[in-house]
């Protein structure tokens, strides 16, 4: 059993073996992946954002996210309803 490299990183260790996307025990604690166009920090959706506190990253304001990170988002999304990663 490989260990995961990312588990010393504050708020994750846990990787969803249907999507491959590391999920934190703060923002998505439930093991869905964000919605591709959310906070690049957070995840959240532009609407519901306002200003937002997280460890390391303090109170935010939305912010686009990378072009990377809104692909990562939708594989991980479409290999979650398909049942498997890629």
């Amino acid at each position: 059993m490989a260990t995961d490299p990312t588990k010393h990183l504050v708020g994750y260790g846990r990787r969803d073996p249907a999507t491959g996307m590391l999920h934190g025990h703060i923002r998505w604690p439930h093991g869905t992946t964000p919605p591709p166009f959310g906070c690049r920090w957070c995840g959240q959706e532009q609407r519901f954002h306002g200003r937002r506190f997280l460890p390391r990253r303090g109170i935010h304001i939305w912010a686009q996210p990378t072009p990377a990170q809104i692909k990562a988002r939708m594989v991980a999304r479409r290999a979650a309803r398909t049942g498997g990663a890629r």
